[in-house]
């Protein structure tokens, strides 16, 4: 997610455009880019609903905001998001979202209904879930790494984990990561691509069926930030 950080001008390419593969370019040809707010101090992990609204953490004010499209202004969506990092929308409108503060991961409803669905692995709390994709079957993969203060960490190391989509078992799928960090999975469910911040690096595994991953099949140096 650090590598996501977001100047609140991202939300406009998010809307606006898509990339233009050739170029690489994350802003569509003609697409123009406007500031639409500011004076945050630490925004993170956008997410767009079903109908082009983004959302997104600022987390050392400890909420989750949201611009609207249609009405063109910014709300806050949420307070005391218990330091909400990466969110996602599910395929029924519910919004997903790795509390870090609170060290869990959570599905806030349209309402600003918040229901726990994962805080511990093997009985032991997670360090500081951060970023999180959902598959096409409704499983979550997120990563859980600790910055700042390492304690307390009651969890051996800095992890990926599968919650599965019954949302009933949370499965370790990547141990041997620094610090895992922003993760994105493909459309059709069969890769998943996990930033190591700690190591500099970005692996791609192949999904199996049950969520588990492969050995990763590439990696290459983390591009370096501005």
């Amino acid at each position: 997610m650090i590598a996501k950080r977001l100047m609140i001008v991202l939300i406009v390419a998010a809307v606006a455009g898509v990339c233009n593969a050739q170029k690489g370019n994350v802003v569509a040809p003609g697409a123009e880019v406007t500031r639409l707010a500011g004076d945050f101090r630490f925004t993170e992990g956008p997410a767009a609903d079903a109908k082009g609204d983004v959302y997104f953490s600022d987390i050392p004010n400890n909420r989750i905001l949201k611009w609207s499209v249609e009405e063109g202004k910014l709300s806050t969506f949420l307070e005391n998001s218990g330091g909400a990092n990466g969110l996602y929308f599910d395929k029924d409108g519910n919004l997903l979202a790795c509390q870090g503060g609170e060290r869990r991961l959570v599905s806030i409803s349209p309402k600003g209904e918040v229901t726990v669905l994962a805080d511990k692995y093997e009985g032991k709390k997670f360090n500081s879930p951060n970023d999180l994709w959902i598959d096409p079957k409704g499983g979550v993969y997120f990563s859980d790494p600790r910055y700042g203060n390492r304690e307390p960490m009651e969890q051996k190391g800095e992890y990926v984990y599968y919650l599965t989509p019954d949302r009933k078992n949370v499965i370790l799928v990547v141990s041997d990561m620094v610090r895992p960090n922003g993760l994105i999975g493909t459309p059709n469910g069969r890769r998943l691509y996990v930033a190591d911040h700690g190591a500099g690096k970005t692996y791609a595994y192949r999904i199996n069926k049950d969520g588990t991953l492969s050995t990763s099949s590439f990696s290459r140096p983390k591009a370096p930030t501005a």
